[in-house]
């Protein structure tokens, strides 16, 4: 146990020590650390890790590899909502199986062609696309701007996640699950917004604007199912209702107005202020649950505490205060 937690803060101090040493990206394969410095610190890392090891960042914009990332690795960034200080890449492009990636900032386009069983969770992502069919993929906590390559995904999830707008749709024989989130653009009358097929449960949905004060939104059967959702909508006054004559329709909550589910704002992530229920009560919706959280579940320092000088022992007084959310 001790081997392990030394192993731990280590990791943690030299992938968060960004001002001393500049971008770090530290590699742990088994129970040896390797460190690699500079923009390409990632890709020197990823150069030399094997399937199953872990690639810990720290802030900074990191250059991407030549190609994809292919082998069964966990990449780990230090968070991805700060207005500096994030763990960013432009773009990444993924294709392996297995692979995870956690509290990063995509400020361009994360790829997902080819990959399999990838989780992203935590992260912020510009734009997701896919040109080839990509397998399984769970997005959770994560804020989505826009979402294209849904005709290639192949059972998706999408959980606890903050999505502004699907741009185009799956296939209706590879329906997906979306799950405690919220869509901001999901529709409106002159049909722009796409809207995936796939089991809904527990989200908010959104529609833009409404070309009269109603608008009823079709659940095309067999493919869509919806399970305690709410609608609201952002630019006119009106409501939106379900078509009750769709054989797919379980159950529906009304979403009340823009203006009372999140005060008029538009924020990434979104924060509602209310959400789904179950029958006990409990919220469900955005974000019941497991909830949203921005920040990495590996420990964080949060502050340091070093003395210039030794004490009369010689010795150093070091305080490290260390930060992990669930």
């Amino acid at each position: 146990m001790k081997k392990i937690v030394f192993t731990l803060f280590v990791l943690i101090a030299m992938s968060q020590n960004v001002f001393a040493q500049g971008m770090t990206a530290t590699l742990q394969s088994g129970e040896n650390l390797s460190v690699f410095y500079g923009v390409d610190a990632f890709k020197e890392a990823y150069a030399e890790a094997k399937d199953g090891d872990q690639i810990t960042l720290s802030a900074g914009t990191f250059d991407a590899p030549e190609g994809s990332i292919s082998k069964s690795v966990k990449i780990t960034g230090v968070g991805a909502y700060e207005e500096t200080g994030n763990t960013v890449f432009e773009s990444l492009t993924i294709s392996g199986t297995d692979v995870r990636i956690e509290g990063i900032l995509f400020s361009s386009t994360l790829y997902v062609s080819g990959s399999t069983n990838l989780i992203v969770t935590r992260c912020w992502v510009e734009k997701l696309n896919a040109s080839s069919n990509y397998t399984n993929a769970l997005f959770d906590q994560c804020v989505h701007k826009e979402i294209k390559g849904m005709p290639y995904a192949i059972d998706f999830t999408f959980k606890n996640c903050t999505i502004e707008d699907f741009s185009d749709v799956n296939t209706t024989s590879n329906i997906g699950k979306i799950l405690n989130c919220v869509i901001y653009y999901y529709s409106s009358w002159y049909d722009i917004h796409k809207k995936p097929y796939a089991i809904y449960k527990n989200c908010l949905l959104g529609a833009e604007s409404l070309s009269g004060n109603s608008a009823s939104i079709t659940c095309t059967a067999p493919s869509e199912f919806y399970y305690n959702v709410g609608f609201f909508v952002k630019k006119n006054t009106g409501t939106v209702t379900f078509n009750t004559t769709s054989t797919s329709l379980a159950s529906n909550n009304s979403g009340g107005t823009f203006g009372d589910l999140f005060k008029g704002e538009i924020l990434y992530p979104a924060k509602p202020q209310n959400a789904p229920t179950g029958e006990d009560g409990t919220v469900v919706g955005p974000y019941g649950g497991t909830g949203f959280s921005q920040y990495p579940a590996i420990p964080r320092i949060i502050s340091k505490d070093i003395d210039g000088s030794t004490n009369d022992e010689g010795k150093i007084n070091v305080k490290i205060e260390v930060k992990a959310e669930n």
